[in-house]
């Protein structure tokens, strides 16, 4: 996913990201060949995990372990961008059963998830589906009824299904894949299935 060509590579300095988030990431898009158990720390660093003092001196970061909203939106944000460059394509994560996070707020009351929320919605090359199994929109946890994070969603983009129904839920479907499948890739891609071939690239 991150293996860009040397012409590239230089783009990932021109980012506006965290200064350990560039540091580890700089790691994983290296011009020369490098070690596995590298990589294993880059990507353990990023995922939020604690490095001990060795991989840290490797990783050449400021401190053990990434612990804030923007250093993570960072992470997600070189990403997406990877995605772009490379294949003019856009990075979407479908976040299911957002009404889990009504424990995560029980369990942790002191951490304002909606700074979180906030940090990823305001990334520009990065989409999100939010899904959560709630008696109505106003029953959604509180972190996406926050007045900061519904104005970054906005209120045409909130859709409530019933309990299910296939015709409505094949529309929202066929609307979302009208969105983000690439038609023409599509069909080439029937095309050769047509054809009987038994692999494409």
């Amino acid at each position: 996913m991150l293996e860009l060509d040397l012409q590239q590579r230089g783009w990932l300095d021109t980012l506006n990201i965290k200064k350990n988030v560039r540091r580890a990431f700089n790691a994983i898009i290296s011009e020369r060949e490098i070690d596995q158990s590298v990589l294993r720390s880059a990507w353990k660093y990023l995922g939020g995990e604690k490095v001990d003092s060795s991989e840290l001196n490797t990783l050449r970061v400021a401190k053990p372990q990434l612990n804030n909203a923007e250093e993570f939106a960072s992470v997600i944000d070189v990403i997406a961008k990877t995605y772009k460059v490379q294949g003019n394509k856009l990075l979407i994560y479908l976040i299911d059963e957002c009404d889990k996070l009504k424990i995560l707020q029980m369990l942790i009351p002191r951490v304002n998830g909606s700074i979180s929320f906030r940090n990823l919605l305001d990334l520009q090359d990065v989409g999100f589906i939010f899904a959560a199994g709630a008696e109505g929109i106003r029953n959604i946890p509180s972190i996406l009824q926050a007045q900061e994070i519904l104005r970054r969603i906005g209120s045409d983009y909130m859709q409530e299904l019933q309990a299910f129904n296939r015709p409505r839920s094949r529309g929202f479907l066929r609307g979302l894949f009208n969105l983000v499948v690439d038609k023409d890739k599509l069909k080439v891609l029937a095309t050769i299935k047509k054809m009987g071939a038994k692999s494409f690239v």
